[in-house]
């Protein structure tokens, strides 16, 4: 296995972030930022993009459930999933009027301006909320509508919508299929791999890995003398086995999730490692926790503490559980992840506020 790579000389971009975020461009590049038109969501902003990130999940949190064809749910035979239905409108008539927010019905429905006509009944929209609304039908109540191929691609499991690579033979240098894709990427790059580290530097490495601490001295001289050929195998098995493996992940995986050492994660953490429970059931507890419990704790507690920040929720879940950072498709289709769209994104993300 290669131990490790050897360290690219900064390139003039990678110079310029570092004395940006060191402070040498603070002052400026904050005037700039604050001398720039606070556009954001207002009337500039691409009005395809803005029904993605705030109309879409608003509708799905707060009238799907009751409203929506897919679902199979249309009180008052009115549907709001297709601009087509918010047309043509329900038992009171026509939803809305696309460029004339002031006289459409849905923002005098949760303006509450009509007592026999107030949605959602239950929980008002927020003001921003309404304002949002408001600004959509103004742009014209642009509703993109996925294509019949997009919706069964959805459908489909992930697996058989990803390419098949044949794994490359193992080269000479290399003492896992992985070694011969780092040596490929590092001959692209004119770039020597480093020696292979002494049984120090591994044992050591090793031990911070699964341990969150270096070797004891007597734990390294025990390995540096053991006489078998497969020792490092043995020590790996005898480290993942030990009650400080255990410990560590929990420490490790609370932090990533949680950003803190938060003490009742922490021990529905430790429940998990006690009764054996797979990654499976672990992911499965915490994505489908129910948070709206005020004294939630356990595995609802991811979920009520990220809810307020559904892009949070969205990207920790994607990194956490798929590993990969979505991030980039808030904004654009993703360059970097296959099929991971700017609608998958946001599909994700109404996801988690219905």
């Amino acid at each position: 296995m290669i131990p490790c790579l050897p360290q690219i000389p900064w390139s003039g971009p990678q110079r310029f972030l570092h004395r940006l975020v060191s402070g040498r461009f603070r002052l400026g590049f904050g005037l700039l930022f604050l001398l720039q038109p606070l556009q954001g969501w207002g009337a500039g902003a691409d009005p395809e993009n803005f029904f993605e990130t705030k109309i879409r999940p608003l509708l799905s949190k707060a009238c799907y459930d009751c409203h929506s064809e897919s679902r199979k749910k249309s009180k008052g035979g009115l549907f709001l999933d297709r601009r087509e239905s918010l047309l043509i409108g329900g038992e009171s008539g026509p939803s809305l009027v696309p460029g004339k927010a002031d006289q459409s019905l849905m923002i005098r429905a949760v303006r509450y301006q009509d007592p026999d006509l107030q949605m959602p009944p239950d929980q008002p929209l927020s003001e921003q909320q309404i304002v949002d609304l408001e600004q959509w039908i103004d742009q014209g109540a642009p509703f993109p509508e996925r294509t019949q191929d997009a919706i069964e691609a959805d459908q489909k499991p992930w697996w058989e919508t990803t390419l098949i690579t044949t794994l490359p033979s193992l080269e000479s240098d290399a003492a896992e299929v992985i070694d011969t894709f780092v040596l490929r990427q590092l001959q692209e790059l004119s770039l020597t791999p480093s020696p292979m580290a002494s049984e120090s530097i591994r044992i050591r490495r090793v031990y911070l890995d699964l341990m969150g601490r270096p070797p004891t001295p007597s734990e390294r001289q025990a390995f540096l003398f053991d006489p078998r050929q497969d020792k490092w195998n043995h020590l790996v098995e005898d480290l993942m086995k030990s009650d400080d493996f255990h410990h560590q992940q929990i420490r490790e995986l609370n932090w990533s999730l949680m950003g803190e050492n938060h003490s009742e994660f922490g021990k529905y953490l430790q429940t998990v490692w006690k009764e054996g429970k797979g990654w499976d059931q672990l992911y499965q507890e915490v994505i489908l926790a129910d948070y709206r419990n005020d004294q939630a704790s356990g595995a609802p507690a991811f979920l009520k503490k990220r809810v307020s920040d559904l892009d949070r929720l969205t990207n920790d879940v994607a990194i956490q559980f798929f590993g990969v950072n979505i991030s980039c498709a808030q904004c654009h289709d993703h360059p970097n992840v296959p099929h991971w769209t700017q609608a998958s994104y946001y599909g994700m993300k109404s996801f988690f506020s219905a």
